[in-house]
């Protein structure tokens, strides 16, 4: 004779999938409070042609990168770089930046990452100047700055952004504007075909071939630019 479910399993048995509802709902939306937590990205980017400097922020789901929503761009200036353009110690294009570098970006559940681009506004807001304030040098050595921040700038362009402590340690001790131009070129020449390599070996081949035309273009006498590109291109 086969035995009836007892009463006590039949009314258990609702109990058991309400519970396994309720589990199954906090661990879902414990999923998505995670996913959303994860989810936003926000950084800053910098123009080198213009010294413009936005931030960003987006949605985007982590490890696949699919963005969700739109992106969002605010300016946010520093008031050295206002100065320089205001002054036109820089050259500004009067087109819209066509290259944004990246400062820094964040997501939310891990540590800001800062780029190579955030060694010049570490210098440009004072964070990294040696309590040098360079709008005030600027205003206090123009003949100097004027010398100085073309070469500041094309640093940037190339993006050879780990070049620049070394230039403003220069600044900082030479405001003559002839000697400030010879030591920034003495050192360009003796320093550059390193980093160019060293942004070669990085696996961007494309940026060195560029700093190395654009440094030619500038050092037509130097020998052993042209002789790095020729051997650059020749790998590729």
């Amino acid at each position: 004779m086969t035995a009836s479910p007892s009463p006590v399993s039949k009314s258990r048995s609702p109990i058991v999938w309400i519970i396994t509802a309720i589990v199954l709902l906090v661990v879902g939306l414990f999923g998505c409070l995670i996913l959303w937590l994860a989810s936003g990205v926000s950084g800053r980017e910098f123009a080198p042609s213009h010294f413009q400097t936005r931030t960003f922020n987006v949605a985007s789901v982590p490890w696949i990168g699919f963005q969700i929503g739109s992106l969002d761009h605010s300016s946010v200036n520093d008031a050295t770089s206002q100065y320089l353009i205001a002054n036109k110690l820089i050259n500004v294009p009067a087109t819209p930046p066509k290259r944004w570098d990246l400062l820094e970006i964040h997501r939310n559940v891990s540590l800001p990452h800062d780029a190579d681009a955030s060694v010049l506004t570490l210098y440009l807001t004072g964070r990294g100047s040696h309590g040098v304030d360079w709008e005030q040098w600027s205003k206090d050595h123009p003949a100097a700055a004027a010398v100085f921040w073309p070469f500041v700038q094309q640093l940037a362009i190339d993006q050879l952004y780990l070049m620049l402590p070394q230039a403003f340690d220069l600044a900082r001790q030479q405001t003559d504007p002839v000697e400030l131009q010879q030591a920034l070129d003495d050192y360009f020449v003796a320093e550059f075909p390193a980093f160019a390599a060293d942004l070669a070996h990085a696996g961007r081949e494309a940026e060195a071939i560029a700093a190395l035309e654009s440094a030619i273009d500038r050092y037509p006498q130097q020998a052993s630019f042209s002789a790095a590109l020729d051997d650059l291109q020749s790998q590729k």
